[in-house]
């Protein structure tokens, strides 16, 4: 009798081990989000898999902060939303391809990485590549390029010569950028372009030649203390298949 009580005390406690408690595990694992477990400079070495993929590239936002915008002089209703405001009013300044700036796309960013300054949105150096936050924009202002691309253009008006009275950095498509043999800087609809696969070493010299500073140099990557326990939860997530 008393065997059979220990076989019996055995399988329940084997049982609880290989269904109970690894459901609890699980379910506690899923209540805390990376957020919640890692510090803000954290985030861009140590993320989770349903939050995001770190890819090769990073995010841009084609419109500058240090702009200087015409705006239309009307009142609108509170509207706080980028694409409620896009459907309503196009924009509250007379350029109708900028940032409309109420943050649409910040709390898409899974890293934080994109704050708002001179109701503009900035893509911070905390930034994976993920690009999630792309579709977010009503404008399509943010693009992916890649991670060590050295600049970009902050700009997506195709206005010409009539983006001078209208936007301090509005690219008029001058073709000053294109101060190299390797063509690397060209117009198309009168707006610059960069071609990332070719050579970018004139990319601060064709930056200097823009006259409205609308070619801008990438935010340079911080760097972040890494710790042991980082390389181990992410070890544990990658190893994960997903479902």
């Amino acid at each position: 009798m008393i065997f059979l009580l220990t076989i019996l005390a055995g399988l329940v406690l084997v049982y609880f081990f290989l269904f109970i408690f690894p459901s609890k595990s699980v379910d506690k694992e899923i209540a805390y989000s990376g957020k919640e477990i890692f510090s803000k400079n954290d985030l861009d070495i140590v993320y989770t898999e349903s939050s995001a993929h770190a890819t090769n590239m990073k995010a841009v936002v084609k419109c500058s902060p240090q702009r200087s915008v015409a705006a239309k002089g009307f009142t609108y209703a509170d509207v706080k939303d980028c694409r409620l405001f896009k459907n309503v009013y196009e924009s509250e300044s007379k350029c109708r391809w900028g940032c409309i700036g109420f943050g649409s796309c910040v709390p898409v960013c899974p890293q934080e990485a994109i704050v708002i300054e001179s109701h503009t949105a900035v893509i911070t150096s905390s930034c994976i590549g993920c690009g999630k936050c792309v579709d977010s924009c009503p404008n399509g202002l943010i693009e992916l390029i890649p991670k060590d691309a050295a600049y970009y253009i902050a700009c997506a008006a195709h206005g010409g010569d009539m983006m001078k009275p209208v936007c301090s950095n509005g690219c008029t498509g001058c073709g000053k950028c294109n101060t190299s043999e390797s063509d690397a800087f060209s117009v198309k609809n009168a707006l610059a372009k960069i071609n990332y696969r070719k050579d970018l070493q004139a990319g601060a010299k064709a930056s200097a030649a823009c006259p409205a500073k609308c070619i801008v140099e990438c935010v340079k990557k911080e760097k972040n203390s890494f710790k042991f326990w980082n390389l181990c939860y992410r070890m544990l997530h990658n190893g994960k298949s997903d479902d």
